[in-house]
């Protein structure tokens, strides 16, 4: 009886973690839109350059919180 408990303890934690990164797994864009850009310390200034020089289009900023 421990030994099935086992194996269906195991198969369903693979079952999870497989299901969790296709999930969350990196994707990549669409042809011919740049690649997505993750905020951070790092990179805030040159989103900060990007987001400034496009003024004379649409713009979108769009933050999202978990809570």
């Amino acid at each position: 009886m421990k030994k099935v408990f086992l194996i269906l303890a195991v198969i369903s934690l693979a079952i999870l973690l497989v299901a969790g990164y296709s999930a969350f797994r990196p994707r990549p864009t669409p042809e011919g839109q740049p690649p997505l850009l993750y905020l951070s310390s790092e990179t805030l200034l040159d989103f900060q350059k990007q987001f400034n020089d496009s003024a004379g289009g649409v713009r979108v900023l769009l933050l999202l919180s978990p809570t």
